[in-house]
Formats: C-alpha cells, sequence, structure tokens
C-alpha cells in the first residue's frame, strides 16, 4: 500500500508540468524575437553604412570637376559600374543612392537600377526599383508636379513627376523605352498590405531640360542623327502596274522579362 501510495506522489502535478511547458514556449520565443531584431537591425545598419559610404564618394566625383564625368556618348559603356548616382526628391526628403541591379541584396542596400533600362545621359526610360517599406516607403506621398533630381556623374538631371498608378505586376509594359527621356519608380503596392503585396505603384516622371547647379543638362543628347543623304540613282518610272509583294509577316513582340519578381515572394 505505501509503494502504491508512493508512485502516486513521486509524480509531478499537472499544474506544474504547465508552468514548464509555458517557461519554454515563453524563452523559445524571446530567442526568436532577438534573433529577429538582430537582423533587423544588421540589416537597416549596414544599409545606412553602405548609403553613407557611396554618396561621400559620388560628392567626391562630383567635385573633382568636369573631367571627372563620364561623356555623353559613353553612358552606355558605363553600365559596369557600381553605383548608377543618387535619387533625390526634396519634398519628401529622399536621397538615396542608385546602385545597378535588382536582386534582393542591392534593394536591401539601395535602389536598384533595373536592367535593360536606360542609364542617366541616355535617350530612353531609367527604370528604379524599391522596397515599399524602406527607400520607397514615402512614395505613398508623392504628388504630380513634385520634383525629383538624378545626380550621376554624367550630370544633374531634373524630372517632373506626371502621373502616378497601380499596375499588376506582369504589367512590365512600364518599363518599355521612351521617345523622350523619363524616369519610372516601381514599387510593390499597397504601402500598408501585410504579406505579398499583389499589385505595383508607379511614378512616371518627364525630363525637365534646364540648367542645374554647375551642370547643365544638354537635351541636343537625345537628338537624332540626320541621316546621310543618298547617291543611288533613280529608277525610272514605267506605265506598267508592278503589283506590290505581300507585307512580311511579322514576329510577335517578345515580352520583356520581369525583372522584380524577387519583391513579389518577400512582400516589399
Amino acid at each position: 500500500m505505501g509503494a502504491e501510495l508512493g508512485q502516486f506522489t513521486t509524480a509531478p502535478p499537472p499544474r506544474r508540468r504547465r508552468r514548464g511547458a509555458l517557461l519554454v514556449i515563453e524563452r523559445m520565443l524571446l530567442l526568436v524575437g532577438l534573433a529577429v531584431l538582430g537582423y533587423v537591425a544588421a540589416t537597416l545598419g549596414g544599409a545606412a553604412l553602405y548609403q553613407r559610404y557611396e554618396s561621400r564618394a559620388l560628392d567626391d566625383i562630383l567635385r573633382a570637376g568636369p573631367h571627372s564625368a563620364v561623356p555623353p556618348g559613353q553612358a552606355a559603356a558605363s553600365r559596369s559600374r557600381r553605383v548608377i548616382g543618387r535619387i533625390e526628391i526634396p519634398r519628401l526628403g529622399v536621397s538615396t543612392i542608385i546602385k545597378e541591379g535588382e536582386d534582393a541584396r542591392t534593394l536591401d542596400l539601395a535602389v536598384g537600377h533595373i536592367r535593360g533600362t536606360a542609364l542617366p545621359g541616355a535617350p530612353g526610360n531609367i527604370g528604379l526599383a524599391g522596397h515599399r517599406d524602406t527607400f520607397f516607403r514615402r512614395l505613398q506621398h508623392i504628388k504630380a508636379g513634385d520634383v525629383i533630381r538624378l545626380v550621376a556623374p554624367e550630370g544633374l538631371f531634373s524630372y517632373i513627376v506626371e502621373r502616378t498608378h497601380v499596375v499588376a505586376p506582369d504589367d512590365v509594359w512600364v518599363l518599355d523605352a521612351t521617345a523622350e527621356p523619363a524616369l519610372t519608380l516601381v514599387t510593390c503596392y499597397p504601402f500598408t498590405y501585410v504579406g505579398t503585396a499583389p499589385e505595383r505603384f508607379i511614378v512616371r516622371a518627364r525630363l525637365v531640360p534646364a540648367t542645374s547647379t554647375g551642370t547643365q543638362v544638354q537635351t541636343a543628347r537625345w537628338t537624332q542623327p540626320a541621316r546621310p543623304p543618298t547617291t543611288a540613282p533613280r529608277r525610272p518610272r514605267t506605265s506598267a502596274v508592278v503589283a506590290a509583294p505581300p507585307p512580311a509577316p511579322v514576329a510577335p513582340r517578345k515580352p520583356r522579362p520581369i525583372v522584380w519578381w524577387h519583391t513579389i515572394p518577400r512582400g516589399h
């Protein structure tokens, strides 16, 4: 009888077991929270250090004088450089380095220049991508008429926001080349969405040829060269009616690859 009573008294009561399990869960959650905070602090701190270092290096290049700037005709040849320039939106207090590429690591450190789009000083449409919860968070307050400055070794370029709109992730036509120099900013939308953002927020701005501090934007960079006159002799007209050959079939246009897919699973 005493042995049977001893067996019942050795086991801890259920309340004590529950307290032990809750204590283990509490400590595990605390460790997970500390790990997440450490990751966020390391990411934001690394991005801040990168922005400060590259912005100082860009300012040193600009202060060195015009001889260090990239000639307008060689803008495409400078595609392999690491830093493209800096984007500034004075009314929103945005000043961020632009880095070549749109991979996850690049967008953690800076605004990314979308591959396949124009560079500063070259004709066409410049595409820039950024996360909605970091560098492009303030785009939710941008308005038509706001000024966007692009500071680069090629010069200082001012843009005026024309419009903003929301598109689906596969509407990559917003990155198509344009006849006039343009700037397109891309980020995920809605800004306050929790999880994978289902849409994209687009800002389209046009270049304003104007004189900036120490730099003059030359509109002649984007003028098309005149075609040389042809020297081939004219063919004599004949009275016979010749049927024109049927037009060659036009191949369907290959869609532009979606270059910012990586922002979808992360929800940024």
